[in-house]
């Protein structure tokens, strides 16, 4: 079997959320270390146990991870692989969609989060 989880929260509640890539290495917030322990415990509940666990190397992902991990009786440890490193978003990473906005116009944003057309 094969498992994808993405990362818990990153940012606090009301925090205007920016693009995060591989550039900007946040850590889990309070909620998102309590995602992570709450999915351990559900794949704990499943009966499942993880032989291998594949990260990228980002705190945000190894915290995830770790707390999900910590749920089985001997976890693996995670092994950081960089091809699951994260998008780098170029001049727009760890910017707002209003600075991004204002950078690249609506209609290049749109093409970007609608087909994947990058900015110029």
């Amino acid at each position: 079997m094969f498992i994808v989880v993405r990362h818990g929260n990153t940012f606090e509640t009301g925090e205007t959320p920016r693009r995060i890539g591989a550039r900007t290495d946040l850590p889990l917030t309070a909620h998102g270390r309590e995602q992570a322990r709450a999915l351990g415990a559900h794949f704990a509940a499943q009966g499942w146990r993880f032989s291998r666990a594949l990260v990228s190397p980002l705190l945000r992902t190894q915290e995830t991870a770790a707390a999900i991990l910590a749920a089985q009786d001997a976890p693996p440890v995670p092994a950081a692989c960089l091809w699951l490193a994260e998008i780098d978003h170029g001049p727009d990473e760890n910017r707002s969609e209003e600075a991004i906005l204002a950078r690249i116009g609506a209609d290049a944003l749109a093409a970007w989060d609608t087909r994947a057309e990058p900015p110029e």
